[in-house]
């Protein structure tokens, strides 16, 4: 690929948005995972995790992103295997094919954060995803993957800079569900803060050539439990979420992470 990425590990920060989904196998794309692989689930029914970030300065990359997650299982135990993910810069799209095989795409995104209920810090935040056109790799190839189209807009939404209090992320959401198959678009509000900081680990094992290529991951920061509402068109992107309400979500503040290995491992030779 001819853009130019950091090399792993990525230190980054910022605010994180997470949902859990329950979907019946039935609705869910084909999409494809490593050898050794499988999806978690009971019933025919399959656990997706959706991540809406704000990546901030200070990290070794600045960028948002929408990242679907599949919960799957190896031989090492639970995972997450990234199945789709769209991001605004170039390098974060170049880096996570490259690296680590994650099929990220190109896309414009309109983010808003407001306070509401008296809430010192703001715990109200809309996001919407407008993907720029198709790309990247055909269905069943895996990474390292096929150069994709610029991350820069050619058809950019409005922008919504953050707001002082929740006056505009409050109509970036009612814009958000007007759901169109150009976008999709979340409203979530904090309802419960943990008063410490806390430290997780996990891992993504996603299709690289012929085998595996695991990402181990890193996080810490403070975290709130959240409600969550999906605005997405059955035919547009995260079309299998349409009219579907999230088991649980959660916001993670002031996050800092580091995402792969220093010594490059992962993919296979």
């Amino acid at each position: 690929m001819s853009e130019t990425f950091p090399p792993q590990p990525w230190r980054l920060r910022g605010q994180m948005y997470v949902a859990l989904w329950q979907v019946p196998a039935r609705r869910l794309p084909g999409w494809l995972l490593p050898p050794g692989v499988r999806p978690l689930g009971w019933r025919e029914r399959r656990v997706v995790v959706t991540f809406w970030v704000d990546y901030r300065h200070g990290g070794t990359l600045a960028y948002r992103e929408l990242l679907v997650a599949l919960a799957v299982r190896d031989g090492h135990g639970p995972a997450g295997c990234a199945v789709e993910a769209w991001v605004d810069d170039d390098r974060s799209l170049a880096g996570g094919r490259e690296l680590w095989g994650i099929p990220k795409q190109p896309a414009v995104f309109a983010f808003a954060t407001g306070r509401h209920r008296g809430w010192r810090r703001p715990r109200l935040f809309t996001g919407l995803a407008s993907p720029v056109s198709p790309g990247g790799a055909p269905d069943g190839h895996a990474g390292p993957w096929p150069p994709a189209p610029s991350v820069r807009p050619v058809r950019p939404v409005p922008s919504a800079p953050s707001a002082p209090d929740a006056g505009l992320a409050e109509d970036t959401g009612r814009w958000a569900a007007e759901a169109s198959s150009a976008r999709v678009g979340v409203v979530q509000r904090d309802v419960l803060r943990f008063p410490v900081r806390l430290r997780m680990g996990s891992r993504l094992v996603q299709p690289y050539r012929d085998g595996v290529c695991a990402v181990p991951m890193r996080l810490s920061g403070t975290v709130c439990l959240a409600r969550a509402r999906l605005a997405a068109a059955p035919d547009g992107p995260l079309g299998y979420l349409a009219g579907r309400r999230p088991l649980a979500a959660a916001t993670l503040h002031d996050f800092t992470a580091t995402v792969g290995t220093a010594d490059g491992g992962g993919p296979p030779p």
